[in-house]
């Protein structure tokens, strides 16, 4: 007997369609404002990016983050080169990776905390440097694509595609430098989960995937054929090791970076500025806080692994770049607002007027925090004679 599907009124999807649209819209503009004329021209990175995407013979020798790459390569032979065209693969990426902060986040917190949390990740003037530069950084925003699809495969109304966006981001991942460890990472969390949706596909399914899989990885496998040396930059390693006490001070620059004393590096930041505000600083550590006291969570052990790999990854001063941290650290600081939002709602359980008022002052310091990020970017950054020069590369 046939189901009987009944569609929904119109009044009750329109609305959310409606805020859905514009929110997106919102990010469009805000990942795409004066993209190609904020700043005067090309880093010598992205000129040599440029170059190692003219040529299909220079993409297959080194395919590593080959999604990026092909934009790239495809807007060349449309005869787009110029900062914004080559940027805009870079954008596609960063607003990909600002609905998967948001899918993430919805689905472990509450709708607020979601929208505050992937508001204040999307307004992060650490976000907007890597998702509007023509550099390979962005990519390593990639594992929240493969982090929504591990989270969907337990919901039924997302069964139908979180295989296929779990399989798809994950191939897409493996050209990435040191992202094997986040799929083998995000398997062995969900590999009973993964081994049971396997077996519900059909022989002739489970076949497909496997080549569709094989032939995907197959321009990879074929570097490191021609290649060998591309194994170890693939694995996330530096083509020469540091020595432990070097190694042991580039852990300690990482926290320093974060909170206290950024890197003097004009492409990223306005002299020795820290990565994230005092605002953001003080949830990432109420969100430290909140997960420790709640490690028999699952998403806990995720988390805290995923940082973990990351941080050691990051200072080994190889091709893996501290980006890495950046959808961790936001998923951290979701948790201190929702620790905030969760104690005002114990101390004012039914009084709707303190309760709207604790919303209202969280509300606003994520507004300020973003105020500052944005004035960071848009407004300080591009006017620093250090970023200028930078940037002073002609297409």
């Amino acid at each position: 007997m046939k189901k009987s599907f009944n569609l929904l009124p119109v009044e009750d999807f329109w609305r959310p369609m409606l805020v859905s649209i514009c929110c997106l819209a919102t990010l469009v503009l805000l990942l795409t404002f004066r993209l190609g004329t904020i700043t005067p021209g090309f880093t010598e990175a992205e000129l040599q990016q440029r170059a190692h995407t003219a040529t299909t013979t220079s993409i297959v020798s080194n395919p590593l983050h080959l999604h990026q790459k092909v934009g790239q390569f495809i807007l060349q032979k449309l005869d787009h080169k110029g900062p914004a065209a080559m940027r805009a693969p870079s954008v596609l990426m960063g607003l990909t990776a600002i609905v998967c902060m948001y899918i993430v986040l919805k689905n472990w917190y509450t709708t607020r905390v979601a929208v505050l949390g992937a508001f204040l990740f999307a307004t992060s003037s650490w976000q907007l440097h890597f998702s509007r530069l023509a550099t390979p950084e962005i990519n390593f925003l990639m594992p929240l694509l493969l982090l929504v699809g591990s989270v969907w495969m337990h919901r039924d109304k997302f069964m139908m595609f979180a295989p296929v966006l779990t399989l798809i981001s994950g191939i897409l991942m493996l050209y990435t430098p040191g992202m094997i460890w986040f799929v083998f990472l995000i398997f062995i969390w969900r590999r009973r989960l993964v081994k049971r949706v396997f077996k519900r596909l059909s022989a002739a399914q489970q076949v497909g995937t496997v080549l569709v899989s094989v032939l995907a990885l197959a321009p990879l496998v074929w570097a490191f054929a021609l290649d060998t040396g591309l194994i170890n930059s693939w694995l996330g390693f530096p083509e020469t090791w540091p020595r432990p006490l070097a190694y042991l001070s580039n852990l300690v620059s990482i926290p320093r970076e974060l909170f206290i004393r950024g890197a003097a590096d004009p492409v990223y930041s306005i002299g020795h500025l820290p990565l994230l505000d005092v605002f953001t600083s003080c949830m990432v550590l109420l969100g430290i806080f909140v997960f420790y006291f709640k490690l028999g969570l699952d998403r806990t052990r995720l988390l805290f692994g995923a940082g973990a790999i990351s941080i050691l990854l990051v200072a080994l001063d190889g091709p893996v770049a501290i980006t890495l941290l950046l959808p961790i650290v936001y998923i951290l600081a979701s948790g201190g607002i929702a620790l905030l939002l969760q104690q005002w709602f114990t101390v004012f359980p039914r009084n709707p007027v303190a309760r709207a008022l604790g919303v209202v002052l969280i509300s606003s310091t994520v507004l300020l925090s973003a105020g500052y990020h944005l004035s960071h970017y848009f407004v300080a950054w591009p006017n620093v004679p250090d970023t200028k020069a930078s940037f002073s590369h002609q297409p």
